[in-house]
């Protein structure tokens, strides 16, 4: 995409929160190169919720994202990485694919698929076919340019004292043989089996769509912000680490951002979230 490179100028600064109205993929090439540490953003679905946010047709869905992601690696720092949180629907009874294409056309322009984080929503409605099981989760898909993305697992773990270490070790005793025997005995530091240290968090996360932090949200494709805040926990805390929305709609990720001690950037390019948007950055920012 050739685009006029000068710098844009946010439309709200909030705090450490800024915000870009705009075509996301002309806002980001117009950014400063290098300026931010992770992408974490829901994106229009193919063809869904066309009265809100249009949609993007699913035969193009594949070249439009790469185009979108190409746009971030002029954005994300060395190290830097995405989490793209999107499902795909079911038509005549078969899984669309525009997502498993998509995922092979990031790889095939050299983008890393590092795992498939997963969203369980306990309250989803139950849409679909009456008989099937209903479909209550959705993937954030993680990708990065680097063998070594700027990722923290222990930052969504549990704090493991040494009492209860002790207490785990007794209990499980009876059963040092069998651990050994089935490889458990070879676990280290992030596992939990250590005192004073953290277990690494899981690549799940059970929130339910309506929560309550929400309730006062107006907008299509609501995001809870319990999720918005465990995914960015995930990022490697420092002085200026920065977490980027390029979809902001109601501002879920950014206020998210701000909470977990993070700068937060935003690109929404409908105006009428833009009021939102403010609202709920200056309650974080407000003292």
């Amino acid at each position: 995409v050739d685009v006029d490179r000068q710098d844009v100028k946010p439309v709200l600064e909030v705090g450490n929160g800024r915000v870009y109205q705009g075509e996301c993929i002309e806002v980001m090439l117009s950014m400063p190169e290098a300026s931010v540490d992770a992408v974490m953003t829901s994106p229009p679905y193919a063809e869904q919720r066309k009265s809100t946010y249009g949609g993007i047709p699913e035969r193009d869905y594949p070249a439009w994202t790469v185009e979108v992601f190409q746009a971030m690696r002029h954005v994300l720092r060395p190290g830097g990485f995405v989490f793209w949180n999107i499902s795909p629907h079911v038509r005549h009874g078969q899984l669309a694919d525009y997502m498993l294409r998509t995922r092979l056309a990031l790889r095939s322009a050299g983008w890393l698929e590092h795992d498939e984080l997963i969203w369980v929503k306990p309250d989803k409605m139950p849409t679909g076919k009456a008989a099937w099981p209903v479909r209550a989760w959705e993937s954030v898909h993680w990708f990065s340019m680097s063998n070594h993305p700027r990722i923290d697992a222990t930052r969504n773990g549990n704090y493991i004292t040494d009492e209860y270490r002790k207490a785990k070790e007794g209990a499980r005793s009876p059963f040092q043989g069998r651990d050994a025997r089935v490889g458990w005995d070879h676990l280290g530091k992030g596992t939990g089996l250590m005192s004073n240290d953290f277990s690494r968090g899981k690549n799940w996360k059970r929130v339910a769509v309506n929560s309550h932090e929400n309730r006062d949200i107006d907008h299509p494709a609501l995001f809870p912000l319990e999720l918005a805040r465990w995914m960015v926990r995930f990022l490697e805390p420092g002085p200026e680490a920065t977490i980027l929305d390029p979809f902001a709609g109601s501002g879920t990720t950014l206020e998210a951002a701000l909470m977990e001690g993070y700068h937060a950037v935003g690109i929404e390019r409908e105006s009428g979230y833009l009021d939102l948007i403010e609202r709920r950055l200056l309650r974080q920012t407000d003292p």
